[in-house]
């Protein structure tokens, strides 16, 4: 049982203890940008060519890559309908 006010689940956090091993052996602290392997599994699933498709290193950086492609500081407006990710209003607000 899980005692009131320490699992904390909005951030996918999981409340259960699971057990894992490590192997540093395989570690890449920098990935590639646009591993080609993803690029072309994502392609075939959505049916575009792998040019179309940009991977991005979590929702944060996606949400980021949108308004900076598609709005204008200081010009554009951005509707935030809650409840929703928060990472939205923090983003659209950085960028005016």
């Amino acid at each position: 049982l899980f005692s009131g006010g320490q699992d904390w689940l909005n951030a996918n956090e999981s409340p259960f203890v699971g057990e894992y091993s490590l192997n540093s052996n395989k570690l890449n602290r920098y990935p590639d940008c646009q591993p080609k392997d993803v690029l072309q599994a994502y392609a075939a699933y959505a049916g575009v060519a792998p040019e179309q498709v940009l991977v991005s290193r979590g929702a944060d950086e996606g949400i980021e890559l949108l308004i900076r492609a598609f709005c204008d500081a200081g010009q554009d407006s951005i509707l935030i309908c809650p409840p929703t990710y928060g990472m939205y209003a923090i983003s659209a607000e950085t960028f005016n």
